[in-house]
């Protein structure tokens, strides 16, 4: 029986999924079998994956998005701890080895993740820890208050079978971050673990169509906003402590105010007026008072949000969606 059950859901990523497919049987650790879900490719998937037969399970089903992907490999698991891999990043070989010596150590925890680089076409590398969330610690540490900090990401999460069933699995009617909504679920049944080694890659490929402040593009990011809300909502329900019920609210303000600037940009202007005062109403502060103050500036106050987001901008979520 193996221990590990890595789950890598695949759609059209012919490109890419040998390469993921590779970096898992590289691992020093072995004690593992590889699940992986094909969520209705249309491109030459399936036949690549013909030689690896032998090595891993194939599963093929009819488009239903990432969740219901990932989900159907957690239900063909057999090991105690289930890992994700997008079917176009990879690991580096000592990733799962590391992993296993860390829930060795900290036997009640119920999640573990790494460090990550993001490799981009032609751009230099950017580590998650040091340059995306300003998480820095120099040796393995158990996170007891996990919903309160973003450092994991998918491609380097091991978390536990029993756990994840207990919690629900993934959220398939979750489009987008979908993957933060487990994570602040299996937050509330135990603590995290976090590696600060980098152990994974993942990829910033070539987009089809250029990436502006096109109409499409803010509508885009409007929706990733409703959605986030939507995740922040619904794991407020849960029973959290006085200061994960403030975070959650000031993410959920944060979240308007970047509704109030999409949709000032969509010359929505009344809409985004709105957005601005919830804002402050989810969060009265200082600082949300200011906010609330910048928007009533125009455009003056969208410039000045913009520059000072620039200054401190490291790597936004957005770049790698």
């Amino acid at each position: 029986m193996p221990q590990i059950s890595v789950v890598i859901p695949t759609y059209n990523r012919a490109d890419y999924i040998i390469d993921a497919v590779n970096s898992v049987l590289s691992q020093t650790y072995t004690n593992y079998e590889i699940i992986v879900v094909d969520d209705g490719s249309t491109d030459n998937t399936k036949l690549l994956l013909q030689p690896y037969l032998n090595k891993i399970q194939y599963i093929y089903q009819p488009n239903k998005g990432v969740s219901a992907a990932r989900n159907a490999g957690i239900r063909e698991a057999r090991g105690e701890w289930i890992a994700f891999l997008d079917s176009d990043d990879e690991w580096l070989p000592g990733k799962l080895e590391a992993q296993i010596e860390d829930i060795d150590r900290y036997p009640k925890a119920v999640l573990s993740c790494t460090n990550i680089s993001f490799e981009g076409h032609g751009s230099k590398s950017i580590e998650l820890f040091r340059e995306c969330v300003s998480y820095l610690i120099s040796k393995t540490e158990l996170i007891q208050n996990p919903i309160m900090h973003s450092f994991v990401c998918t491609p380097t999460v091991l978390a536990k079978r029993d756990s994840i069933n207990a919690v629900g699995m993934f959220d398939e009617q979750l489009t987008i971050y979908e993957d933060i909504d487990l994570w602040f679920r299996l937050s509330t049944v135990g603590e995290f673990i976090a590696n600060p080694l980098v152990l994974a890659k993942a990829y910033r490929r070539n987009e089809k169509s250029d990436v502006n402040l096109s109409a499409q593009y803010l509508t885009k990011q409007e929706n990733s906003c409703t959605s986030l809300i939507k995740v922040y909502e619904k794991i407020s329900r849960y029973d959290l402590s006085q200061q994960e019920k403030k975070y959650i609210k000031k993410k959920i303000s944060d979240c308007y105010f970047d509704l109030g600037l999409i949709n000032y940009s969509l010359q929505k202007y009344g809409q985004a007026q709105k957005y601005y005062y919830e804002c402050f109403r989810k969060y009265p502060s200082l600082k949300t008072l200011m906010k609330l103050l910048l928007g009533q500036c125009g455009q003056f106050g969208v410039d000045c949000v913009t520059k000072r987001r620039e200054r401190m901008k490291g790597f936004r979520r957005s770049e790698v969606d």
